[in-house]
C-alpha cells in the first residue's frame, strides 16, 4: 500500500483484525479511511456515526447514525474516531455515553489542538510525517498572531523552523516575544 496516498492513515495498529468497528465522524479523515478499508477484509466498518446524520446519510452507503445508537447496541468492537479536529470532545462523548476506553480507536493524540484557523498545521504536518519527515522548515508569510490562527506555530512547537513574514511593527514584536524567535523575521 502507498502510504503517502492518504492524509490520514487508517490506524491498522490499533484495530484488531476481523472486527466490526463504527467510524464517528463524517468528514474527510472518515472518507480517508473508508477508502483505505475498501475492498480488504481486514475489518468491517458497520456504521458512521455523526451528531448531524439526517443532513448526511444520503451521501453514505453505510448506515449513518447518531451517537445514541452506540448504547442501543452491541455490534461493533471498536468505535474509531474519525475526526482529528473534534478528537478530544468526541471522546469525552464516548466515555459519557458509556463506552469503554478499551473499545475507542484514535489515530490522534488527546489534548492536542490545532492553532490555524482550518487545522492546516495539523494537515501539513500530517503530509510531512507519512513521508518520514519528523521536522522541517518552513515560510510562513503573513503570520499574524504567533498563536491565534497562525499556521506553523504547531510545527515550531514539534520541532520544526522557519522564517516568519509579517508587516504589522506590532504584531512583530509579539511574535518575537512569545515565539522565541532567535534568527529572521523579515518585515515587510
Amino acid at each position: 500500500m502507498n502510504k503517502t496516498k492518504y492524509i490520514f492513515p487508517f490506524p491498522f495498529d490499533k484495530c484488531r483484525k476481523g472486527a466490526n468497528i463504527v467510524l464517528y465522524g463524517a468528514g474527510k479523515v472518515c472518507a480517508d479511511y473508508l477508502y483505505q478499508l475498501r475492498g480488504k477484509e481486514y475489518c468491517k466498518v458497520i456504521a458512521i456515526v455523526d451528531s448531524d446524520y439526517q443532513n448526511i446519510r444520503s451521501l453514505f452507503d453505510i448506515d449513518v447514525v447518531s451517537p445514541e445508537w452506540l448504547r442501543q447496541t452491541n455490534k461493533y468492537d471498536y468505535v474509531v474516531i474519525a475526526s482529528y479536529q473534534f478528537n478530544d470532545s468526541i471522546f469525552t462523548d464516548l466515555i459519557n455515553l458509556g463506552i469503554s476506553e478499551n473499545r475507542i480507536i484514535s489515530a490522534f493524540p488527546r489534548g492536542v489542538v490545532s492553532l490555524s484557523t482550518h487545522v492546516e498545521d495539523f494537515i501539513v504536518y500530517a503530509i510531512f510525517n507519512i513521508l518520514g519527515k519528523k521536522t522541517f522548515s518552513y515560510i510562513d508569510i503573513g503570520a499574524n498572531d504567533p498563536y491565534n490562527g497562525n499556521n506553523t506555530a504547531y510545527l515550531y512547537y514539534n520541532g520544526c523552523h522557519g522564517i516568519l513574514v509579517e508587516a504589522n511593527p506590532d504584531l512583530i514584536e509579539h511574535i518575537k516575544k512569545y515565539r522565541l524567535i532567535k534568527r529572521w523575521i523579515v518585515q515587510a
